[in-house]
C-alpha cells in the first residue's frame, strides 16, 4: 500500500505490510547523518529519524521503493538522479549549494539484507552495511563508509572521503580530488576514473581486472598475486610492479608494459602524471613488499 510521510523532529517509522518487500531503497540528503543497515529476518524496513533541521524529510513508500529525500521545496529526487545521472546530480548541485546547508538530518535505516540501496548526498556522512545487493553511493564533501557489501558497488565523489571494508563483487570509482580506500575486499572487476583523488585497493583475491583513468591521483593495488600484466600509458607518472619500475622517461611513446608469472592480475591504466603501484600482499594482511 502507498504511503508519504513527512517529518521534521524524532519518529520511528516501520515500512511495508504483509506481503510487501522492500526491494529498493533511495536517499538524498543534504547535511547530516545516514546509517544503513541489514536484517534478515523480515522484508519490511525500519526508519528512526534522530533530528531533523531545516526542510522536513519527504518519506514515500510505493509497496516495493522506499524514498527518502531532504532537500529545499521544488527539488525532487526525479532531479538528482533520475535521467540524469551522477553527473547530472552534482550538476544540479552545484547550482543549487547557496542557502542548502541549513538542511540536516540524522537516521539510521535497516533494509532486508537483499534490498538494493541509492544514496546520494552533499556534505552529509553515511555508513552502508550488509548489503547483498547493488549498492551506489554519491557525495559532494561528505564521507562515506562502505562495509561488508556482496555486489556491484558504484561509488562517486567529488571531495567526500569514501572508505570500504570487505566488499565482494565489482567496484567503479568516479572521483574529482576524494580519495577512495578498499580493504580486505574480494574485487574481480574494477572501474576507476579520477582526476586528482587517490585510490588505493588492498584485495584478498590473486586476480582481478583493473581499468583506470587518473590525471594525477595515483592508484596503489595490494593483492596476493601469482602473477601481474600492467600495462600502461602516461605522461610522467611511474609503473611499479613486482620490483619492476617503468617511468616515462624510459619510454618515448609513453606506453609502459610490466609482466610477470600467468598475468593473473590485469591492471590497464592511463594517467597524466599519476602513479600506478602494484604491491604483493597475503591473505592474512602480512606486509607486502613491492
Amino acid at each position: 500500500m502507498a504511503q508519504t510521510w513527512t517529518i521534521d523532529g524524532p519518529r520511528v517509522i516501520d515500512v511495508g505490510d504483509d506481503g510487501e518487500h522492500v526491494a529498493r531503497l533511495e536517499v538524498s540528503l543534504v547535511g547530516g547523518d545516514l546509517d544503513v543497515v541489514t536484517h534478515g529476518d523480515s522484508p519490511t524496513a525500519r526508519v528512526e529519524v534522530h533530528a531533523v533541521e531545516g526542510a522536513p524529510l519527504q518519506v514515500d513508500w510505493d509497496g516495493t521503493r522506499l524514498r527518502i529525500v531532504h532537500l529545499p521545496v521544488g527539488s525532487t529526487l526525479a532531479e538528482l538522479w533520475g535521467s540524469r545521472g551522477a553527473a547530472g546530480f552534482f550538476g544540479f548541485l552545484g547550482a543549487k549549494l547557496s542557502g542548502i546547508d541549513k538542511h540536516r538530518a540524522r537516521l539510521s535505516i535497516s533494509v532486508p539484507v537483499e534490498c538494493e540501496v541509492r544514496i546520494r548526498t552533499v556534505s552529509a556522512s553515511a555508513l552502508v552495511s550488509g548489503v547483498a545487493n547493488s549498492v551506489s553511493v554519491g557525495t559532494v564533501s561528505g564521507s562515506m563508509s562502505l562495509d561488508d557489501l556482496r555486489g556491484a558497488v558504484d561509488v562517486n565523489t567529488v571531495s567526500g572521503e569514501v572508505e570500504c571494508r570487505g566488499i565482494e563483487g565489482n567496484l567503479k570509482v568516479n572521483a574529482v580530488s576524494g580519495g577512495v580506500t578498499a580493504q580486505s575486499s574480494d574485487l574481480s572487476s574494477v572501474r576507476i576514473n579520477t582526476i586528482s583523488g587517490d585510490v588505493a585497493l588492498d584485495l584478498t583475491n590473486p586476480a582481478a581486472e583493473i581499468a583506470s583513468t587518473s590525471v594525477s591521483g595515483n592508484v596503489t593495488v595490494r593483492a596476493p598475486y601469482a602473477g601481474f600484466d600492467v600495462s600502461a600509458t602516461s605522461a610522467s607518472g611511474q609503473v611499479v610492479a613486482g620490483g619492476q619500475s617503468s617511468s616515462a622517461r624510459a619510454h618515448r611513446d609513453r606506453s609502459k608494459h610490466l609482466r610477470e608469472g600467468d598475468g593473473g592480475m590485469r591492471i590497464r591504466a592511463t594517467a597524466v602524471s599519476g602513479d600506478v603501484v602494484l604491491l604483493k600482499g597475503t591473505v592474512a594482511g602480512r606486509e607486502g613488499s613491492r
